[in-house]
């Protein structure tokens, strides 16, 4: 755009200066115009000018083709968030970066093959989509979500408290349990279950912290699924379905 507006300024800086120069008697043929010195610097001008205004536009369509096939890398085709090898490149380095505290969630769809198996993988698809949605709409947006494959879900929350993860997480949960599938030919509820976890001093990198949601994850599975597990101190069940494991628990 910059070389876009020299352009333009070029060219009328060009033309203006030619209409005063002819005005006022200084060029009185085009032959004087052309054998003059400025002439010859406006023509070289403008050569360097366009010269860099075609290597420009080479370098954005390149950008833009370097920066297309990165996406595609990165990214899961299917919900467009990020894949495993993208969210590797994205998550903090613990080795090189001051300690970066947040939160972890884990997720998946409760009984996915099923799914798949009644009502056939484009539905199964669609639920994939839906959760991926869920995930995006009720999550920070400087949060970093990603498809781990199949219907696995992970998630680092930055600056968020391990209660504030929790809440979040069973406010999706909620909502992706209220939500209507028959469109899409799918008629019976679909649930998920979360586990959440908080990054630690001890941590040597982001998996430290997915391990132990995953563990929790694993805790909610067993507890009967469509509910979220956090880790920390032992709570009873509550009626909203979010309760915590504590660390005896993830050992059993």
């Amino acid at each position: 755009m910059a070389l876009v507006g020299l352009v333009i300024a070029d060219n009328l800086v060009r033309v203006s200066a030619l209409l005063i120069l002819t005005s006022s008697g200084t060029y009185t043929t085009l032959d004087d115009f052309l054998a003059s010195d400025y002439a010859f610097f406006m023509q070289m001008s403008a050569s360097v000018i366009g010269f860099l205004m075609a290597l420009t536009v080479l370098g954005t369509v390149m950008l833009d083709v370097v920066w297309q096939h990165r996406h595609a890398a990165e990214h899961d085709p299917l919900t467009d968030l990020l894949n495993r090898r993208g969210f590797e490149r994205a998550i903090p380095d613990f080795s090189r970066e001051s300690f970066p505290s947040g939160a972890v969630l884990v997720c998946d769809i409760d009984h996915f093959k099923l799914v798949n198996d009644r009502f056939g993988h484009a539905a199964g698809d669609m639920v994939i989509v839906g959760l991926a949605a869920a995930l995006r709409d009720g999550l920070p947006s400087d949060a970093l979500v990603a498809r781990f494959g199949g219907e696995e879900f992970v998630a680092f929350l930055p600056g968020v408290t391990l209660a504030e993860a929790g809440m979040l997480c069973n406010a999706i949960r909620l909502a992706f349990a209220a939500r209507d599938w028959r469109e899409g030919g799918v008629t019976q509820q679909i649930t998920a279950s979360f586990g959440v976890s908080a990054t630690a001093s001890g941590d040597h990198s982001m998996h430290d912290a997915i391990g132990r949601a995953d563990a929790c994850l694993y805790a909610a599975k067993s507890a009967g699924r469509n509910q979220v597990v956090m880790e920390g101190q032992q709570a009873a069940h509550a009626p909203t379905q979010l309760r915590v494991v504590s660390a005896a628990d993830r050992r059993a």
